[in-house]
C-alpha cells in the first residue's frame, strides 16, 4: 500500500479512536500511560504509518483549539 493511503488509513482507524476517547478519559491518564501511547505514536511515524510526529499533548491542544 502506498505510504499516502497507509497514512489516510492510519489516520481513520488509530488517530481518530484516540482522538475520540481523549476528551472522557484524558483526565485519567497517568504519566506512565500517556508514555505508553507517545512511544506507540512514535513507532507509527518511525515505521511510516504517518507522516508527522504527534504526541498525545499535541491531540489535546487540538481539542481544545477545535473547541472553543
Amino acid at each position: 500500500m502506498p505510504k499516502q493511503q497507509l497514512a489516510v488509513v492510519t489516520q481513520s482507524i488509530i488517530i481518530s479512536r484516540i482522538v475520540y476517547a481523549l476528551p472522557v478519559w484524558s483526565g485519567f491518564l497517568s504519566a506512565g500511560m500517556i508514555n505508553i501511547i507517545n512511544a506507540f505514536l512514535k513507532r507509527l511515524k518511525r515505521f511510516g504509518y504517518i507522516e508527522c510526529s504527534v504526541t498525545i499533548d499535541d491531540l489535546l491542544a487540538s481539542l481544545t483549539m477545535s473547541c472553543s
